[in-house]
């Protein structure tokens, strides 16, 4: 019997929102239709709800119930970018895969024969729960044997789970449970049938299709034909495209950088001619050289923003090549382009452009990367830990993002600056504190010190003991410092402003 899974992501345009800002997934957030106060608010996270921002609202009716709440657009570009990707990566667990066409976020796929890759429906339901988790998606995925049926489960589970259907019965059952809420259908027509008493899918089936029909127009017709099983409505895939590729013999090995990029340039060309004609833009480009008698080896190059200026993408690729050593010679190039539909520009919500060019500092640091690597650009993340150089990490970023500061109401936070290693002080003189000279005579010595602030543990790994001053010098320079009892020795953790 064939089997069907739906994948189900709940509120796909403002997951990709907060994909986009990282930084406002603690925070309400809301999509809008258009960047203004009297924009329409279409999707809200969990936090927004909370505070009775609801569906249908004016961006500054949520204001006035949240004055935090943040909130943007989402182009349809942007939407079908990200649908287009989405069916990308579930390709690499099911080759048929069909997008909902009015549901964006909903997916079905053919989970027909899975089980001798697998072992179980429920161990591949699994890791593609996993595969999405990583990426950052909040999903369902149902595994069942009809559409309707795998469509209302995945809609109607709490996101992060997954649900398998062992026979058609079981299917129906659970289906027939779930509230009418979950079907496509307009809030008019949901509400006229709560006044009915149809409040679950066993109560809509059992309504006459006639009556539904003449009532209710085709389309919730046609969906009471799928619920009780009397259309059947094939699976439309997508075809897997073939990526975007070109490729060169080269006549001879060579190892010149200049000549090499000559012919990555020939091929680059004639790639972006082919990527413009479909109305795509490159987000990434992979270098595949063919070694002499040492295999093959793999670069890449990728613009801080989809792009088909051959300029940028060949300036990224010389640098990309002038940091490489060959110890052998190259024989073969090709160039293989990651591709995503083009986008429309994005400008700030309520807000003329700022006089800084963000696209400027993406070209720049994506010139950095391509040069020196992509662990040479990175930003501060907060983590929890026990001491304060424990307290944050580097890790790398793709663009920069515009700061959003808000409203303070209060006294403002001094900023701490941190040395990554803390720096070893002299010892005050005979353990006096008083004209203990830091930073040398330049600075000046201590007029005030403030602690001792103490952090003590460690005994999961190493025990410590630290006392921790704040020291405002005669120069007004306020210095972090703390002092060792283990050690028996003064660090200049930080600094303060």
């Amino acid at each position: 019997m064939d089997r069907m899974a739906c994948v189900d992501l709940p509120g796909f345009p403002l997951q990709l929102l907060t994909r986009r800002r990282p930084e406002w997934k603690a925070r309400p957030v809301a999509v809008i239709d258009k960047d203004s106060p009297q924009g329409t608010i279409l999707w809200v996270n969990q936090r927004a709800r909370s505070c009775g921002i609801r569906r249908g609202m004016r961006y500054a009716a949520g204001l006035s119930l949240e004055n935090t709440l943040h909130a943007d657009t989402v182009p349809e570009q942007e939407i079908q970018a990200g649908i287009a990707s989405m069916v990308r990566q579930l390709q690499n667990f099911s080759p048929d895969v069909e997008p909902h066409p009015g549901l964006p976020g909903t997916f079905c796929l053919d989970a027909s024969g899975l089980e001798p890759l697998y072992g179980t429906l429920r161990r591949w339901a699994g890791g593609l729960q996993q595969r999405l988790r990583t990426l950052g998606f909040r999903s369902f995925v149902a595994v069942g044997f009809s559409r309707f049926g795998v469509s209302m489960a995945a809609r109607s589970g709490p996101p992060g789970g997954t649900a398998v259907f062992d026979s058609p019965d079981t299917e129906r059952s659970a289906a027939g449970k779930i509230s009418i809420g979950h079907l496509p259908i307009t809030p008019r027509c949901r509400d006229f049938l709560e006044k009915l008493g149809v409040r679950t899918i066993a109560s809509f089936l059992r309504l006459p299709p006639g009556g539904i029909e003449r009532r209710f127009g085709p389309e919730v017709h046609r969906l009471h034909r799928l619920a009780d099983g009397s259309l059947w409505a094939p699976l439309h895939p997508l075809s897997p495209e073939a990526p975007r590729t070109r490729w060169a013999d080269l006549e001879r090995p060579e190892t010149d950088s200049g000549r090499i990029a000559f012919f990555l340039e020939h091929l680059l060309s004639g790639l972006l001619e082919e990527i413009s004609a479909k109305q795509e833009a490159l987000r990434e480009l992979q270098l595949h050289f063919r070694m002499e008698g040492e295999g093959t080896r793999q670069e890449q190059v990728r613009p801080a923003s989809p792009t088909v200026d051959f300029r940028l993408l060949r300036q990224l690729i010389q640098l990309k090549l002038e940091a490489m050593t060959l110890s052998s010679g190259i024989t073969r190039v090709r160039l293989v382009a990651d591709t995503v539909p083009v986008e429309a520009e994005q400008l700030p919500l309520f807000s003329s452009r700022p006089c800084r060019n963000p696209k400027a500092a993406d070209q720049a640091l994506a010139r950095v990367r391509a040069r020196f690597g992509d662990d040479s650009v990175v930003q501060a993340k907060l983590l929890t830990g026990h001491l304060p150089e424990a307290r944050f990490t580097w890790e790398p970023f793709d663009r920069i993002r515009l700061p959003r500061p808000t409203r303070i109401d209060g006294l403002r936070s001094l900023v701490r600056r941190i040395h990554a290693r803390p720096r070893p002080l002299p010892p005050p003189w005979k353990n006096q504190r008083d004209g203990w000279l830091l930073l040398g005579r330049g600075s000046g010595p201590i007029a005030k010190m403030i602690g001792p602030y103490v952090i003590s543990g460690g005994w999961w790994r190493q025990s410590i003991h630290r006392e921790y001053h704040f020291a405002l010098l005669q120069t007004g320079d306020l210095l972090w410092i703390y002092h060792d009892r283990l050690r028996n020795r003064w660090f200049l953790q930080g600094s303060v402003e």
